[in-house]
């Protein structure tokens, strides 16, 4: 610890930050790492889902083919044959869509080949034979087939078939679920023992920056807001010091006698303004009185010549008139005269 007081400020506050960040991203890898396994995994369950549904659909396919076969067989009446007729295109989109969705998977590749085999063995040389001798006029033939178990041995076959390909994805589940418990564990313990060692570097960092830095910055701040309050008396210190708190103290110092200037300017300034305003009253008020001794002196001659001119030869200028209007009055009065 000694030998950290030593370093500079800057170095004090990156040592502080990179411990932090260390320890919180350490821990943030390691989390996000597991919730990765963990987001992956249910990625891969989604995709297993989508598998075991094209699967179902398949097995239903089937079970709808054998159902309309036996029904017609049973029946002889060609609508029964629908179901057969849908289930034989709904099996081969089910089968094709589990080859693409499994084709990262040989076990299931080599499960979709077999299926695809005993399928059409089973429509081509089973359910195709029942129906045609059915529709050529032996139906106790395509009964007697049916009855033989034949075909229920193929179509056991490729439930088998089917329960296999389940059974791979059903187990597949079991170990994504087994892994994402387990990378979601591991994950929610570094979160919880990140931030545990997360705030107790804090708490030391804050404990030694506040020894070491945070009190002669707290008292250069006090000065600082004393000076924003309008405080110029105030005295800075610590401006002696060489490391970047007096290089903060020395600023304010700056900043303290730019003030001081400022204000010093902004009196002269309004002294100046003061000046300057009472001089334009002062023109304003010579102005005002020029302009009342010159409407005097309007009103006063025309009130002359007006009287003249009602034939009053005794009219005079009696009423006292600015200095520069005297030589005019003299003047008409004297002409009057």
């Amino acid at each position: 610890m000694s030998m950290l007081q030593h370093l500079p400020l800057s170095r004090k506050l990156a040592f502080s930050f990179v411990t932090i960040i260390a320890i919180s991203g350490t821990a943030s890898a390691v989390s996000y790492y597991n919730n990765e396994i963990a987001r992956d995994a249910a990625g891969w369950n989604d995709h297993t889902f989508r598998v075991m549904e094209k699967i179902s659909a398949g097995r239903i396919a089937m079970v709808n083919q054998e159902t309309g076969l036996r029904g017609f067989l049973i029946s002889g009446d060609e609508n029964f044959l629908e179901p057969y007729d849908a289930g034989r295109i709904a099996v081969g989109q089910a089968i094709d869509a589990v080859a693409q969705l499994t084709s990262d998977n040989a076990r299931q590749q080599a499960r979709v080949q077999d299926l695809r085999g005993e399928i059409a063995r089973w429509q081509t040389e089973i359910a195709g034979r029942e129906i045609e001798a059915a529709r050529a006029g032996n139906m106790d033939a395509a009964r007697r087939m049916e009855a033989s178990g034949v075909g229920k041995a193929s179509m056991d076959r490729i439930r088998n078939i089917l329960s296999e390909m389940d059974g791979e994805e059903s187990s597949l589940l079991s170990k994504r679920a087994e892994l994402a418990d387990t990378s979601s564990e591991t994950a929610r313990l570094m979160i919880i023992l990140g931030g545990l060692a997360s705030v107790v570097a804090a708490a030391a960092m804050a404990f030694w920056m506040s020894r070491l830095v945070t009190k002669p910055i707290v008292s250069v701040t006090g000065v600082m807001r004393e000076l924003a309050e309008g405080n110029l008396s105030v005295e800075v210190t610590g401006a002696d010091r060489r490391d970047e708190i007096g290089g903060m103290a020395r600023t304010v110092q700056v900043f303290k006698d730019a003030a001081v200037q400022n204000k010093r300017l902004e009196a002269e300034a309004e002294a100046a303004r003061a000046a300057e305003l009472a001089r334009l009253e002062r023109e304003a008020a010579a102005e005002r009185v020029k302009a009342q001794d010159l409407a005097a002196f309007v009103a006063g001659i025309e009130g002359g010549f007006a009287r003249l001119s009602a034939g009053d030869l005794t009219a005079r200028m009696d009423e006292a008139v600015a200095p520069e209007f005297e030589p005019i009055r003299e003047q008409f009065n004297g002409s009057v005269g």
